[in-house]
């Protein structure tokens, strides 16, 4: 909670709020056509229209705060991809951002029995370089493969996430 309270305080100070999404295809915008990969389209960038609306246009004048997207994505690749050029990513960026972690189509077909496959090292890289960050994990469900597969597998993401103080949005949720 403090982490969120203090990027909410720099975000209204600087004017804008960053999000920075590392994630698989379909952070890319891939999925959504077929073959072709269409990032202005993809769940990251309607993201930044549906803040931009809530968190701009719609918010009291003293409030407003203009979202900016960094979209840090590539297909068929598991979370540790980004772990040796994390700080990269993240270089020069403010107490204002917010990180955003989405792999969940990418874990889910590995065919690993453990779907955190990659994604603890990245969590902690992300963690190293912006250690005052709110982390956010977007999953969105798969699905392909069993049902009892895809439970053990948010339970297992879910106990990850209390250990390392990452939030989680799982798809499943969203919908009732």
């Amino acid at each position: 909670a403090r982490m969120w309270a203090s990027t909410r305080k720099h975000a209204q100070r600087a004017g804008h709020l960053e999000l920075v999404v590392f994630g698989g295809s379909v952070s890319a915008g891939c999925g959504r056509t077929g073959q072709r990969c269409e990032p202005g389209h993809s769940w990251a960038r309607l993201l930044m229209d549906v803040l931009d609306v809530s968190l701009g246009a719609h918010a009291v004048p003293a409030h407003r705060i203009s979202p900016r997207v960094d979209i840090v994505a590539k297909g068929a690749i598991l979370p540790e991809y980004f772990t040796t050029c994390t700080g990269g990513y993240l270089e020069g960026r403010r107490r204002n951002q917010v990180i955003i972690v989405e792999f969940g189509p990418s874990l889910m077909v590995t065919g690993s029995h453990d779907c955190r496959l990659g994604l603890e090292p990245l969590i902690l890289a992300l963690r190293a370089a912006a250690p005052w960050s709110p982390i956010v994990y977007v999953h969105w469900k798969v699905l392909k493969g069993s049902a009892a597969r895809l439970d053990a597998c948010e339970r297992s993401l879910l106990d990850l996430f209390a250990l390392r103080h990452v939030d989680a949005i799982l798809a499943h949720s969203l919908t009732a």
